[in-house]
């Protein structure tokens, strides 16, 4: 067995491997452990620029290479932050060398040869609803996606497919919400904050104290949720807190 079969064996096997490969480093305990979880409905509640996007496009891009075949959706918001998440997929798939080959690629989706796809959309429910048998569903920013929305979108994984919910936390109501503070055990939760991160050295979260209200602070680093829906922090002074030099995948770590 040559190395390069042994270390793509590996890599279909263990989606840590996956992330090394693409990464160029070892992921955190908290990254690996949410690699190699298999539940169902997984929820990941991260502080900012932690790297869960970046986790999260490695383990769409080891379904859509491993299992082909692979449908899988990147919903967001809006569309904008569907393709960013769908970038980091193609990043991932170019950085591993693009060990599928390309059958059609658009800013909204990747088709490769082994029939797997993964598609960037909308958190509309008139874009969701045309897809169905999904076998990974990416919700991310799941705090801002609508109750509509994850009721549209959770028929396409009834069956056999895995949902993965990513989000900053956001007010203290919705569906995420609701599901993260449930007593039931249908979701597996993932919570990481800035000071479980080695994203941020004490230093950097001195300083982004100093530069944030206590409660700005607990939401965007600590992992808490907010008590009213309305928006109650200065988007310029969090951009400010949070901007840093661009990752691998081209727009930051998050």
């Amino acid at each position: 067995m040559t190395s390069a079969l042994a270390a793509d064996l590996a890599s279909a096997v263990d989606p840590v491997v996956t992330f090394g490969a693409a990464l160029r480093s070892d992921p955190e305990g908290w990254q690996a452990g949410f690699l190699r979880s298999v539940a169902s409905r997984v929820l990941l509640l991260c502080a900012r620029q932690v790297g869960k996007s970046t986790s999260t496009a490695v383990l769409a891009t080891h379904r859509a290479v491993y299992w082909p075949g692979s449908l899988v959706l990147c919903v967001s918001p809006s569309q904008r932050q569907s393709d960013e998440l769908l970038g980091k997929v193609k990043a991932c798939w170019r950085t591993l060398g693009r060990p599928v080959a390309p059958a059609g690629e658009s800013a909204q989706e990747l088709r490769l040869e082994n029939g797997s796809r993964v598609v960037s959309l909308p958190g509309t429910e008139s874009t969701t609803r045309g897809f169905s048998a999904a076998d990974l569903l990416l919700l991310d920013e799941a705090a801002r996606i609508s109750s509509d929305v994850y009721v549209g979108v959770l028929p396409m994984v009834a069956l056999t497919g895995r949902v993965i919910a990513l989000s900053s936390p956001g007010a203290r109501s919705g569906w995420f919400y609701q599901a993260w503070t449930g007593d039931g055990s249908s979701w597996e939760r993932h919570r990481v904050t800035a000071e479980e991160s080695a994203q941020y050295p004490p230093e950097r979260l001195a300083e982004l104290r100093q530069g944030l209200s206590p409660r700005e602070f607990a939401s965007e680093f600590m992992c808490e949720f907010v008590g009213v829906t309305h928006a109650v922090f200065d988007p310029a002074k969090i951009a400010a807190a949070t901007c840093g030099a661009p990752g691998l995948f081209g727009k930051g770590y998050r």
